[in-house]
Formats: structure tokens, C-alpha cells, sequence
């Protein structure tokens, strides 16, 4: 029963993202049509610039703001402690705006090596800000667990993104540009409608006092956020220092591919937030139901993630521009390079239990730095190839810290004879779409087939007869069909 709330959360959140992204992929070929590999570059160092504020202009409110919202027990309260938080964020994002604005040109000399790209840096940090505004009161959604409303603000997001990127890109043929325009159209429409929900449904009021307690604990999230930067971003911009804009931006597109792995496990993580903290003061219980978790985790990832290593030739292949064909040997490992993350967030926990902030941040410090030292040791000779594997390094080096360090606050019973039977039949399927078979139908055949061999492998290997039986049941129930079970007494 208790997973049950934590699976039908990650679905509803998961198939509202699903449903949005389905729209944006299915474009990527016009999309592409207009757009060069030099484009996505730039967009894609764009994100880099994101990546690295998020930290500041959240001030943490990502570690702190759960766990201080749950310690209040007033409904007026908890309201005041949302409003506080956005309008501290809001005077924050006004700060850094300017300081974005001063500096833009020495941004695009940093990233681009030309201060031509001034206006899109500023463009681009402007839109970032108004998304990490909006963190206190998307997240009050989320504690109530209101997913139906924040997927139909977000979707309505994804909606305006399009149309947008499309008028932008399409119609005004502004490149790179066209896509910082779209991505800013639509960041401008979720700051302004979230924030008329929130007037009608979040009570009203201000508590400065709790503004202090947010950042004392929240900000050694911001230093750990840095380490999620270096995790996610270095490659891209690591890639830049030995390679053109081209490369970077075929590493970009990668990305893109792999984006339905990242909204999963963003899916699944606004999900497990609510979830864990329930566990907070049953931490026994927590043991073992925790250790079941990171087994379907993985089992979840692996059925997603599988199709990124045997079909990512064919996908290239039919859905882009010649130009990007090469991106197909980067896309499996950027998939589940992303599909690590959630793995860490599991096993994580036990660090907000016991408020262990630093030791956190010291193990995403250390991981994010891994990855730097990898990347300058594999780019220069494999290009995005070793982009791609660093940051695979990367996150696997954060979910070793993690659950080593972890262990010590909070001994959480993973399932290991189950585990490893997952990891040997995922390692057999990716190294199998390595095999190098001229691309054709007798290719495109052979990936289905390995593809199915292992989904094959999950169900009468890693399942047992009772998960089964529930998972069927759980399949027939979102399907409409009903089923009358009867038992009988021995």
C-alpha cells in the first residue's frame, strides 16, 4: 500500500511528461531541418549557464524547504512559509538578473569565445530565473500531492514552448536564437499562470523568520548543486575546449534522446520527495521498504533505458537530418547516465534523515570532480564518445559515495542476489547493440529481438510469482478491466 502512493505519483507525473515530450520528439526531425548541429551547440552551452546558477538562485531551497515546511503545524503558517520563500527568491532572481545583464558580453567571450551572443546569455539566464522562482510554490503543490495540477501547468508550458519554438525557428528562421526566444516564451507563461493558481489555493501571509532557518539549511545544497552542475554540464563544455560547436552540438542532441530517461527520473523524484520524508520517524520500516524501491527503480529504468542502446541507430537513422546520424553510439550511455541520478536519490536519504547536508554535498562535490577528471582524460582522444562515458563515470561515481556513506546513518536491506541478475542481463543487452552488423533489416530485426530477450529476462528472472500476479492486476486496473477475485477458506 505504501508503494502504491509512490507509484501512482511517479505515473501520473511521468505520463503528463511523457505525454508532452511524445509532441517535442516527433518534431526533432523538422526541428532539425532548420536547425544546424552549430545551433544546438550554442543552445546546449546555453544550458550549461543554467545549470551552474540553479544552486544560487534556489538558494537551496531543494534540501531546506520540505523538511521545514513539515515542521510547522498551522495551515496559515505553512502558506506564509510558501510566500516567503517566492518572494525571497524573487528579490534574489532580480539581484542576479542584473548581474547577468552587466556581465552578459564576458559570459558569451566565456562561452563562446565572441561577445556576439550577449543578448541570447541574458535571454537565457532571465528565463532560468523565472523557473527557480516558481520552486516554492510548485513544491507546496507537490507536498499536497496535487499532481493533476501541477502536470496541467506544466503541460501547458510544454504547449506554449512549441508553439513558440516553432513560430521562432520555423517561421522566423532565428537559429539558436529561436529556440532561447521559445524557451523564454514559455518560462514567462508558467511564472505568470503558477502564479494565479497559487493566489487562489495557497493561503496568504509572510514569515520572515523561517526565511533564515531556509538558507542555514539550505545552503550547503547550493555547494552541492555545484557538484550536480559538474555532473551534468561539464561535459558540454569540457567538449568545447577540444572540439567545434558542431561536435558539441551532435553531444546535445544526444541529450535530447536521452531527455525521456531525465523526465522519468525527474518524475519519479517529485514523486519520492513526499514519500521518503513520510519515513522520517519510521526509520525500521524504512530499511527494507526503501531497499524494494531501488530494486523497481531499476527495473523501470532498465525497460526504458534498453531501447536507447538497440534502437538509437534506427531511431537517427529515419527521424534526423544526415548530419546527425553519428549521435546514435553516444545515446544509450547518456540515457543511463541520467537514469543513475534517481538511484542516488534513493539511497541518499538517509542523509536529509539525519541532517547531513555537508556530507551530501561532499559526496556530489567529489563525484561532479570525478567527472571533470575524466573528461579532460577521455575527450581528447574519443571526442563526445568520452564526453559521454565521463559522465557516465560521474554518476557512477556518486552512487558508490553515496551508498557507502549513506550505510553508516542508515542500513537500508537492498535486495543484492536481485540486483545483480539486473545488472548482468542489462550489461549483456547494452554490450549486444554494439555488435557491428551492417545497418538494415536484418540489424533493425536482430535489436527487436535482444530488446524483447531482455524484457523476456525481467519478468521470469527478476519478478517473483507475487509481483506478478500484482503487476498484472495493477495493468488490467489502469486498462478498465475488471476482475473479480474470489478466495476460498482451506
Amino acid at each position: 500500500m505504501q508503494l502504491s502512493r509512490l507509484f501512482r505519483g511517479t505515473f501520473i507525473y511521468g505520463l503528463g511528461q511523457f505525454l508532452a515530450r511524445l509532441v517535442t520528439f516527433f518534431l526533432l526531425p523538422l526541428y532539425t531541418s532548420y536547425l544546424t548541429p552549430e545551433d544546438y551547440g550554442i543552445f546546449g552551452s546555453l544550458a550549461v549557464l543554467g545549470m551552474m546558477m540553479n544552486g544560487l538562485l534556489t538558494l537551496g531551497f531543494g534540501g531546506s524547504f520540505s523538511r521545514t515546511y513539515w515542521a510547522l503545524e498551522k495551515e496559515g503558517e505553512k502558506g506564509a512559509l510558501v510566500w516567503t520563500g517566492f518572494l525571497t527568491l524573487l528579490l534574489n532572481a532580480l539581484f542576479w538578473n542584473g548581474i547577468a545583464y552587466w556581465l552578459s558580453e564576458r559570459l558569451s567571450l566565456l562561452l563562446f569565445g565572441i561577445a556576439g551572443h550577449a543578448w541570447p546569455v541574458f535571454l537565457s539566464f532571465f528565463g532560468i530565473s523565472l523557473s527557480a522562482t516558481l520552486f516554492p510554490l510548485l513544491s507546496y503543490f507537490r507536498i499536497r500531492e496535487r499532481a493533476i495540477l501541477s502536470i496541467m501547468l506544466y503541460l501547458s508550458e510544454v504547449i506554449v514552448s512549441i508553439g513558440a519554438t516553432l513560430f521562432f525557428v520555423v517561421f522566423k528562421n532565428e537559429g539558436a536564437l529561436g529556440l532561447v526566444k521559445g524557451a523564454l516564451s514559455a518560462q514567462s507563461w508558467a511564472f505568470f499562470i503558477t502564479l494565479c493558481v497559487a493566489l487562489r489555493q495557497i493561503p496568504l501571509g509572510l514569515q520572515f523568520k523561517q526565511v533564515q532557518e531556509l538558507i542555514q539549511v539550505g545552503y550547503p545544497f547550493i555547494l552541492g548543486l555545484f557538484g550536480y552542475f559538474l555532473l551534468q554540464s561539464s561535459s558540454r563544455y569540457i567538449l568545447h575546449l577540444y572540439a567545434d560547436l558542431k561536435v558539441v552540438g551532435l553531444f546535445c542532441v544526444g541529450l535530447y534522446f536521452a531527455r525521456p530517461v531525465e523526465l522519468a527520473v525527474s518524475s519519479f523524484n517529485t514523486a519520492w520527495q513526499p514519500f521518503f520524508t513520510s519515513y522520517l520517524h519510521r526509520q525500521e520500516e524504512a530499511k527494507v521498504l526503501f531497499g524494494k524501491v531501488m530494486s523497481y527503480y531499476l527495473m523501470g529504468m532498465g525497460i526504458l533505458i534498453v531501447p536507447l542502446f538497440t534502437m538509437a541507430k534506427t531511431f537517427t537513422h529515419y527521424m534526423l537530418h544526415p548530419a546527425y546520424h553519428g549521435t546514435w553510439s553516444i545515446i544509450g550511455l547518456l540515457g543511463i547516465s541520467q537514469s543513475l541520478w534517481g538511484v542516488y536519490v534513493i539511497s541518499a536519504a538517509p542523509f536529509l534523515f539525519y541532517k547531513k547536508s555537508l556530507w551530501q554535498v561532499a559526496v556530489e562535490t567529489v563525484a561532479g570532480l570525478t567527472c571533470v577528471l575524466a573528461n579532460f582524460m577521455l575527450i581528447p582522444f574519443l571526442e563526445k564518445e568520452g564526453a559521454a562515458m565521463a559522465t557516465f563515470c560521474g554518476f557512477l561515481m556518486v552512487i558508490i559515495l553515496s551508498v557507502t556513506v549513506s550505510r553508516r546513518l542508515l542500513k537500508v536491506q537492498y535486495e543484492t542476489n536481485r540486483l545483480m541478475k539486473i545488472f548482468g542481463g542489462f550489461a549483456f543487452t547494452a554490450a549486444a547493440s554494439f555488435i557491428p552488423v551492417n545497418f538494415g533489416v536484418p540489424y533493425i530485426a536482430f535489436m527487436f529481438f535482444i530488446t524483447a530477450l531482455y524484457y523476456a529476462f525481467l519478468w521470469k528472472i527478476c519478478l517473483n510469482r507475487a509481483e506478478k500476479t500484482a503487476l498484472i492486476s495493477k495493468m488490467k486496473g489502469l486498462l478498465g478491466i475488471r476482475q473479480n477475485l474470489t478466495m476460498a477458506n482451506p
